[in-house]
């Protein structure tokens, strides 16, 4: 008796033929009637995932990764028809390479039998194409019918705070609406943006998920079109397109252009949301002393700042220079840890270095699937030969890294402020950091006072 492990999958932009629970009992019956052991253990089922792209359905990746197992887990893999496995012809291509060559374990389309013949090859990758062009078909009809309900000026997103759903049409949900209406009176009056979310959290009002005001939701709400009676949609080029909607504004014109012209004013204006990945010599360890949240980088360089009073929910601001706050730490370390020495080697990989093997490591498993492809005849020989000239480029860039850091390789005592010392100055922060978070569990700044606590960590 063979092991068989079933793959149940079903997308929310698919019409549900069949549902999970049917798809189960179809692979249940089909398992028994040919004398295949399905154990509960290996049943992998996803709810709403398309099946465009493997790497986005976990329960795929955990089946994957089960019968990559030794000894093998399975022997054959169940499902209600190969769309369910994948809808990319690449990501059919590549798994089923993966499963049926390397691994010895076979994928079986229950309501799709083919046999084992030379011509099943390519009955199979018919269904694949086939697969493939339902799937960009429909995203394709998903776009012209939602470009066609704007043109219409119908919606086409769910409603913003202050609407609601009736009918397909926008509907004033009284309460919300009144809370809409108030923010747009209070920014006519002249009230910055953070007064209003204090007024509104204090108010006891939240957003429609239920959440505290923040200073971009009000900002989102200011600058919305929708509550002047148009539905907008974003262009190809990213620009902002307008119609107008079926449904009733719930301010005017007039309020709303008072409003625009408050919000270019200094005082009102919103700073741009800015997300950095590098991290500083401090990344993490910052406490707002009022609120007891992280500071982190504000839009003004190399300043540190409440994220939460950034957001509106603290109201007290902790603006500080970083390099003025780093330079306190080190001195408070100096003070605190002299005397206290550490052996220092170098091969300890810097976050940065872990991250470019990372990143090297997709680079390959994604160079394989292009090679798989192309033998397959998906991609051309142009197009492979990028790819590898891509990832070898890659490669070299890595390796000299390498080897500059064995050319560098240190192995001494040092007192712990002096590397501190030494660690702040590489422009990477992730060295610093590593550091500093294996002695302190948080560093509280206080802008009332201008003083700054380290709580060092117990295990030190």
């Amino acid at each position: 008796m063979r092991i068989g492990a079933a793959y149940i999958r079903v997308s929310t932009d698919e019409q549900l033929e069949f549902s999970p629970d049917s798809q189960l009992k179809k692979i249940r019956e089909y398992a028994k009637d040919h004398d295949i052991c399905l154990p509960d253990e290996y049943i992998f089922r996803e709810d709403g995932i398309s099946g465009r792209e493997a790497e986005r359905r976990p329960a795929f990746q955990k089946m994957i990764g089960a019968a990559k197992g030794m000894p093998r887990p399975f022997d054959v893999i169940l499902v209600w028809k190969y769309s369910r496995f994948a809808r990319s012809r690449s990501d059919s291509i590549f798994y089923k390479t993966l499963l049926r060559e390397k691994l010895g374990i076979d994928i079986l389309s229950i309501s799709e039998p083919i046999g084992k013949d030379k011509s099943s090859k390519i009955y199979e990758s018919i269904i694949e194409v086939m697969d493939e062009y339902y799937c960009d078909n429909l995203s394709e009809e998903v776009r012209r019918g939602m470009e066609e309900r704007f043109s219409r000026g119908m919606i086409i997103a769910p409603p913003p705070i202050g609407y609601k759903v009736v009918d397909g049409t926008y509907i004033p949900d009284a309460e919300q609406a009144d809370t809409v209406r108030e923010i747009f009176r209070l920014c006519a009056a002249g009230v910055p943006l953070r007064a209003i979310v204090t007024h509104l959290n204090e108010s006891g009002l939240r957003t429609k998920n239920g959440r505290l005001f923040e200073v971009r939701t009000v900002g989102y709400i200011l600058r919305n079109p929708v509550y002047l009676g148009y539905v907008r949609k974003k262009g190809e080029n990213g620009e902002e397109r307008l119609v107008p909607g079926a449904h009733v504004p719930l301010v005017e014109q007039t309020l709303f252009a008072n409003c625009a012209e408050k919000m270019e004013k200094s005082p009102l204006r919103m700073q741009p949301y800015t997300r950095t990945m590098a991290r500083f010599a401090l990344s993490g360890l910052v406490r707002c002393s009022a609120c007891g949240s992280t500071l982190t980088m504000s839009s003004k360089a190399g300043r540190l700042q409440c994220c939460a009073y950034a957001k509106g929910k603290c109201s007290v601001s902790h603006s500080v220079g970083l390099d003025q706050l780093t330079e306190v730490v080190l001195k408070q370390t100096k003070k605190d840890l002299s005397g206290i020495f550490v052996h220092i080697c170098s091969g300890i990989p810097l976050q940065s270095e872990v991250q470019e093997k990372a990143m090297l490591r997709r680079e390959q498993a994604r160079l394989r699937r292009i090679e798989a492809a192309y033998e397959a005849g998906v991609y051309s020989l142009e197009y492979l030969v990028q790819a590898k000239k891509a990832y070898q480029e890659r490669e070299k860039t890595q390796k000299r890294q390498e080897r500059q850091l064995k050319t560098t390789k240190i192995d001494t005592q040092m007192e712990l402020p002096d590397l501190l010392q030494v660690a702040v100055v590489y422009s990477d922060g992730s060295f610093a950091n590593a550091i500093f978070k294996s002695i302190l569990s948080c560093v509280v700044f206080s802008r009332t006072d201008e003083s700054v606590q380290l709580f060092y960590r117990e295990d030190i």
